[in-house]
């Protein structure tokens, strides 16, 4: 087998796939692989992407589910190949997702990255944007827009590091993700600096320990703030919410929810309460290192009577 050679790319930016169909296929409550999504992208004109999820043989035991941990997995192979790096190591994935390049991974975040990237070159996606294409202009009237492929598209291969040391397992990214062609044929992938996702080793030394949890949700967040700050969406609303329950779909919202933290995953009151508060704890955190970087001008706490924490406010 032949061996790739690799080298870490160090970005000035990274990139977020912020389009309506990634954040529903990574937060959607239940099954997505049992029926076809119709997904409202243009409101004003009823317009509707048509999106099938589909599973391979080796994935069928395991949970399928997309998460956002999946999301940063897919931007952070998407900032590579932006950056002409389309063979690269977990541990490539783990420094890109963290903006610390220079950090020491361990093994198990290694093992986190292997797992998400099998079971995503495991998930056909196809995307039928024709109607949505066709209204922005994008094709002609005649023609069709129908994408497919795998979410990740990958092989795997032997990697030789830059300096000739050592050989290890790596990846090469086949092809662009269709997730990502479609994104950005409609303006949806968002850029970001580096700065903004750095965290710290794991000693969190003056930032917050590069833990999944921190990752997942710093993506999030900026995720809402570039909708805010595009005027183009008319949202003047800096609320997030983190627990809201909408009795007509019978589900969970807020930002946990979608997150994939809900009370009935864990064992007891006690427990939630507890990790509630850390949460809570992340994004103030986060948000207070974004006010220190003038990414946001401020914050304010929304409080449910005179103690519990609901959400927060982000001033622009």
């Amino acid at each position: 087998m032949t061996k790739k050679i690799v080298q870490m790319p160090k970005p000035k930016k990274e990139y977020l796939n912020n389009s309506k169909i990634a954040n529903y296929i990574s937060t959607k409550q239940g099954d997505l692989f049992s029926s076809t999504m119709q997904l409202m992208t243009i409101p004003k004109k009823n317009i509707v992407v048509t999106v099938d999820l589909d599973a391979d043989e080796n994935l069928a035991l395991s949970n399928p589910n997309i998460t956002q941990y999946d999301m940063a997995v897919m931007d952070a192979v998407y900032t590579m190949m932006v950056n002409g790096a389309w063979v690269f190591t977990p541990e490539m994935v783990v420094r890109i997702m963290s903006g610390n390049f220079d950090q020491d991974v361990t093994p198990q975040k290694s093992a986190s990255v292997v797992k998400s990237l099998h079971k995503l070159s495991l998930i056909r996606i196809s995307i039928d944007c024709t109607n949505e294409l066709r209204a922005r202009k994008k094709i002609e009237k005649d023609d069709t827009a129908v994408l497919k492929s795998y979410l990740m598209p990958l092989r795997e291969v032997e990697v030789r590091s830059a300096n000739h040391r050592s050989v290890r397992r790596g990846y090469q990214l086949i092809e662009e993700p269709v997730l990502y062609t479609y994104a950005n044929i409609i303006n949806q992938i968002i850029d970001v600096p580096v700065e903004l996702l750095e965290i710290a080793d794991a000693s969190g030394r003056g930032h917050l320990y590069d833990t999944d949890d921190v990752i997942v949700i710093k993506r999030a967040i900026i995720r809402r703030i570039e909708v805010l700050k595009d005027k183009k969406n008319n949202m003047n609303n800096g609320i997030i919410r983190y627990e809201r329950y909408d009795s007509v779909a019978g589900i969970s919202k807020g930002l946990f929810a979608r997150l994939g933290y809900q009370e009935s995953n864990y064992k007891n009151a006690k427990q939630w309460k507890k990790k509630r508060s850390s949460l809570n704890k992340i994004v103030t955190t986060i948000l207070e290192d974004f006010s220190k970087e003038k990414y946001i001008a401020g914050y304010d706490i929304i409080r449910e009577g005179k103690q519990k924490v609901v959400g927060v406010r982000i001033i622009l």
